[in-house]
């Protein structure tokens, strides 16, 4: 991710694609890592539009945990 950061021209392009990759993706088990790393993105893109999707993702009731966690 941190490779990002280069682009900051396509910010807006970089944080679409994120915010449609965390929020639609069917994710499968063990995917909690890439789900943290995606948000992790958001936050050093301060993409504040990624709110209301992230909310609108926790109410949903999908699991955004890492059920893998050790």
């Amino acid at each position: 991710m941190e490779q990002l950061r280069k682009y900051p021209q396509q910010r807006a392009l970089i944080v679409a694609g994120l915010i449609d990759t965390i929020t639609t993706r069917d994710w499968n088990r063990c995917a909690g890592d890439m789900r943290q790393t995606i948000a992790g993105a958001l936050e050093e893109h301060k993409a504040k539009e990624a709110v209301v999707p992230l909310l609108d993702l926790v109410k949903s009731g999908k699991s955004i945990e890492h059920e893998c966690a050790e």
